[in-house]
């Protein structure tokens, strides 16, 4: 690879929890965040954390067309090598729940899968030009066989934009729940929208907050209890399952229908997939929910396989999710059918 007046910069795709590569692959793009305040400019990020702050400003400063990037995972390992196709960054909005980040500013970038692992500690921060001596005499002998080469990429997810409760209510009804119902669930999301705020707050400065069973206590039963689960029809840390859900009033050799795999407020609802899963097959059911307390994801069974149906954020209600519609063999839905996923 000539490198002759080029950069070379390299872009995480998640962490030890996430993993969104997919998502950068498909749509042929590298991203960042924190994004939610719009395209860059220095006055809107003012009070930003520095360490953020900087990295939204090299992304939308450094980068220029024919550089070169490298996507890749934890501090060593790289997934995939592109280079830049665009002028400059765009903000997509749709990119703005990528597993709970803000991930809104993009570039365009034509990927290539490579599997290369260089010395823990390789890479860091969530951004920045690549100096050292290894990884760049491994970028320039690098060539890109076209069987490696990803598709053309798709078009950028357009904003499906976000429902108001009003809205959501209306949809709600139409699609056969009840308006007591409607109105219950209405409240708990009301009331729970700011608690996941001051939660995430308190987390801020104490480590630990909330537990686990603080989010399932404060966060998931009351949302289960608006959507019709009583204390007779759900029973926490049920043989391993975190909340199991029964179609009848427990009583002793009752079988859930439905399980819920629960994480600590803003952890990953995708990485428990495997364990959800398991559990799942070995019982049987239909279908399965992951959550933080404040992001659902809701799996229904296709055949023999398990795919993701729905997705619901409590603080960012939309109506589908185009950017999991991979993960979800073509059509993710969105609050509505998340919130029909899990009611009784």
């Amino acid at each position: 690879m000539d490198l002759t007046g080029k950069n070379v910069w390299q872009v995480a795709a998640g962490d030890n929890q996430r993993q969104y590569d997919d998502i950068c692959l498909h749509y042929q793009v590298m991203m960042i965040g924190p994004g939610e305040r719009g395209p860059f400019d220095e006055d809107t990020y003012r009070d930003v954390p520095s360490s953020s702050k900087n990295a939204v400003r090299r992304f939308y400063s450094g980068p220029r067309r024919g550089d070169v990037a490298l996507l890749r995972l934890g501090t060593s390992r790289v997934l995939a090598v592109g280079e830049v196709v665009g002028d400059s960054p765009t903000h997509v909005e749709e990119f703005g729940d990528i597993d709970g980040w803000r991930l809104q500013h993009c570039w365009p970038v034509r990927w290539t899968k490579v599997e290369k692992t260089f010395e823990p500690g390789t890479f860091r921060g969530r951004f920045g030009r690549v100096n050292h001596s290894e990884v760049l005499k491994w970028a320039r002998a690098f060539t890109y066989p076209k069987e490696a080469r990803t598709p053309t990429p798709s078009d950028l997810p357009t904003d499906t934009g976000q429902l108001g409760d009003e809205e959501l209510g209306a949809l709600l009804v139409k699609s056969g729940m009840s308006v007591e119902r409607v109105a219950q669930v209405l409240t708990a999301r009301e009331s729970l929208h700011p608690l996941i705020q001051w939660l995430r707050e308190q987390g801020a400065t104490r480590s630990g907050r909330p537990s686990e069973h603080e989010t399932i206590s404060y966060l998931v039963v009351p949302l289960l209890f608006s959507l019709g689960w009583s204390q007779k029809t759900l029973a926490i840390e049920w043989n391993n399952i975190d909340i199991a859900l029964f179609p009848e009033p427990t009583h002793r050799g009752a079988h859930p229908t439905c399980g819920i795999e629960v994480k600590s407020l803003d952890r990953s609802v995708f990485a428990p997939r495997k364990q959800a899963t398991g559990h799942a097959e070995r019982r049987g059911w239909d279908r399965f929910i992951i959550t933080d307390g404040a992001r659902y994801a809701c799996f229904k069974k296709h055949g023999e396989q398990y795919a993701l149906s729905s997705y619901l954020n409590i603080a960012r209600l939309r109506r589908r999710y185009p950017v999991y519609d991979d993960r979800a063999g073509g059509h993710c839905g969105g609050a509505v059918d998340a919130l029909l996923t899990i009611a009784r």
